[in-house]
């Protein structure tokens, strides 16, 4: 098994509820308190992806905070062969509106139903220390909550790494 930059649940996390903002602490309260009420919020929280073009700009992932430097994930998008494809995946998933961006956001706030270390197989974990959505917190809490788990740090990708390093990746798995 293998999670590519993905998030920790929130419950594991040191000091997860301490480092959400004001506004992302009260939203999650509200949605585990009343998750069908809180599809509304969530609809709201997820309109970014009726707007998926915008994923194609510069400094998608950070909202302009880094203009300094280059994001790795721009990087990867200046290859019109890596950019188009994209485009098409997230076109695709957009098709039909925000139906599946808001079931997994809900997913991923809410109590996962097990813990980390209930896991009983071994998962390999990657994470690029450019990911500007996944902060290295939650890939150290599935590492370490995870027994006989692996943990990759891949310096310099950011959070599309996956678009070029399937191969590396399917081949760990192997």
């Amino acid at each position: 098994m293998g999670v590519a930059a993905g998030h920790a649940p929130l419950d594991e996390l040191h000091d997860g509820w301490g480092s959400l903002s004001d506004e992302t602490r009260a939203y999650v309260e509200s949605l585990r308190g009343d998750p069908f009420a809180g599809v509304e919020a969530t609809r709201v929280r997820c309109g970014w992806f009726e707007d998926w073009e915008s994923d194609f700009e510069p400094n998608w992932a950070t909202d302009g905070e880094q203009p300094e430097s280059v994001n790795p994930d721009d990087r990867l998008k200046e290859h019109d062969e890596i950019l188009q494809p994209l485009r098409e995946q997230v076109r695709e998933a957009a098709r039909q509106g925000t139906a599946g961006a808001v079931a997994d956001s809900i997913a991923s706030w809410r109590p996962w139903g097990f813990s980390l270390s209930e896991v009983a197989r071994p998962v390999h974990l990657w994470w690029g220390d450019g990911d500007a959505l996944v902060p290295r917190v939650d890939t150290e809490c599935l590492a370490d909550g995870i027994a006989g788990s692996t943990l990759t740090i891949l310096p310099g990708e950011g959070h599309l790494f996956p678009v070029t390093l399937w191969r590396q990746i399917l081949a760990a798995l192997a």
